[in-house]
């Protein structure tokens, strides 16, 4: 989990140089004038599964080993909700080799997991990756120091050592954070450590890293180890969707039935983790290769953490919002870091917010 966002930024912008483009689009959402809207909505009925034939085949790529984000995914596997959906779901393993950005963006998956920042960096680029459900409705990932250690607020930060996983919009982000603190001087050491997560701060490699509470703050309350935390979205960094699953327009425009189908049963999926986690974390153990979970402790800890978050206020699992895809990538062209095909910074007025997204294909919507 340490390295979801290098991954997901790092490796796909890589992939951005490789991946052709496509110029097919996906209905999206009209009932949004402004970022002050609340949902998304389309006028499609509730997706109906197949009877009889051939299943369909759907291709899902995972952004890392299995882990909690995923759960509905296996849940809906073990559960048999996509047979029932007449779809043949392959879950294709993560790979150092190609994000799910890029299978997705090339159509060698169908669907795959990723986040905010790449599906803006994706955009900006000219790829055809659309975001078509939120797996989390916040941003649960919090910069972390040793309790330890004494570095208990935002501001003594500020010269110490940052284990820091090479996405572009670390820095800045940070830096917000600090300012946010009323700190005037935003330096600190941006280093590169032998170890990732909470780990590099255990061994002394670093003063703080940027975690997930969902998983790393779960493991590290297994290891009896203590944490001073600062949530992003408590500190100035606009709230936003991460996880998100992603799809390809051209997938979406080629096979509506199909997308609805598997977004019926994958909601269905991560609804049963809110309402049964512990049964869900158990699913997700059972339906992953063997020897995924060291501790199996960690994976239904994790899910009961996960559980209120999967859909919070929201009336269903993976509704997304037109603020929130408005308000976070907005700020990420204010770092600077946020660049075009062309190599240029973006602009806020040039990106078009509602392609970022859809909820169009979600049950009911």
């Amino acid at each position: 989990m340490r390295r979801l966002i290098n991954t997901a930024i790092g490796l796909s912008i890589l992939g951005l140089l490789l991946a052709g483009c496509d110029s097919g689009a996906t209905p999206t959402p009209t009932a949004q004038v402004s970022p002050t809207k609340a949902l998304a909505t389309a006028t499609t009925a509730a997706p109906q599964p197949t009877v009889g034939g051939k299943p369909d085949k759907v291709r899902f790529s995972l952004d890392w080993t299995p882990n909690t984000n995923h759960t509905g995914i296996y849940v809906a596997m073990e559960k048999g909700w996509y047979k029932d959906a007449n779809l043949d779901v392959e879950i294709l393993p993560y790979s150092d080799a190609n994000t799910p950005d890029t299978l997705v963006s090339t159509g060698q998956a169908d669907f795959g997991i990723s986040f905010a920042e790449s599906v803006v960096t994706d955009r900006v680029s000219g790829l055809p990756v659309k975001s078509v459900a939120a797996v989390l409705q916040t941003n649960t990932s919090a910069l972390a120091t040793l309790k330890s250690s004494g570095l208990d607020t935002l501001d003594k930060l500020v010269g110490k050592r940052y284990a820091g996983f090479g996405s572009p919009f670390e820095v800045p982000v940070i830096e917000t954070m600090l300012k946010s603190a009323g700190v005037k001087d935003t330096n600190f050491q941006n280093i590169t450590a032998n170890l990732s997560g909470y780990s590099a701060i255990v061994a002394k490699q670093a003063d703080f890293v940027w975690i997930y509470m969902g998983w790393e703050g779960v493991q590290t309350q297994l290891d009896g180890v203590g944490l001073n935390t600062f949530m992003l979205k408590d500190h100035d960094v606009p709230d936003y969707y991460t996880p998100v699953i992603i799809s390809n327009e051209s997938f979406l425009k080629d096979h509506p039935d199909v997308a609805r189908r598997f977004l019926a049963a994958t909601a269905k999926g991560y609804e049963y983790g809110v309402t049964n986690p512990d049964d869900a974390a158990n699913l997700l153990i059972k339906g992953s290769p063997s020897g995924t979970f060291s501790d199996p402790r960690l994976p239904v800890q994790s899910q009961e953490y996960l559980a209120p978050f999967y859909q919070a206020s929201q009336p269903q699992w993976g509704l997304q919002t037109l603020q929130k895809w408005t308000d976070f990538p907005r700020y990420l062209t204010t770092t600077g870091q946020l660049m075009g095909a062309d190599g240029k910074p973006i602009q806020p007025d040039s990106i078009k917010y509602d392609e970022l997204f859809t909820n169009a294909y979600l049950p009911g919507q």
